[in-house]
């Protein structure tokens, strides 16, 4: 089976993250979820975090620790993303029509709003390392789209 690297953010400012809205690909309908994207050829994983992050939102972030990774399969691939913690701040704007909204939201909300399990579990790992203690970083593997 073909496999696809992912990077994926949980974006914090202070005590808020960004969630963005876009079309989830089974449903068809607009779901919150965290910004992400593919790793290009033999670019490095944070190197890909700070193009996505660009590329989907216009906003610069300083890529921290890796918080979370999981894989899963869909339309015939195998997909191991990985999740970053992200520090930015600004207002997301929308460049490559992927996304239609975004909110900075505070960790409760964004919990309540994220659609995928993975997604709430990196934003929960991130709750947790707010300090300076290093993140306890977790791993799963799940069959679900993304």
């Amino acid at each position: 089976m073909r496999v696809r690297k992912a990077v994926q953010a949980v974006v914090k400012n202070g005590n808020l993250f960004l969630i963005v809205r876009k079309k989830d690909l089974m449903s068809g309908r607009n779901a919150w979820r965290l910004v992400k994207g593919g790793v290009a050829g033999r670019e490095g994983a944070k190197r890909a975090m700070t193009r996505e992050l660009a590329e989907e939102t216009g906003l610069k972030g300083r890529v921290g620790k890796k918080l979370h990774s999981y894989s899963y399969v869909f339309a015939g691939l195998r997909h191991d993303v990985t999740v970053f913690l992200v520090f930015g701040k600004g207002r997301a704007r929308f460049l490559d029509g992927e996304l239609c909204g975004s909110r900075w939201v505070s960790g409760k909300k964004a919990l309540l709003l994220l659609k995928w399990k993975d997604e709430k579990t990196a934003v929960r790992v991130a709750l947790k390392c707010s300090g300076p203690s290093p993140c306890r970083i977790s791993g799963r593997k799940q069959r679900r789209p993304p």
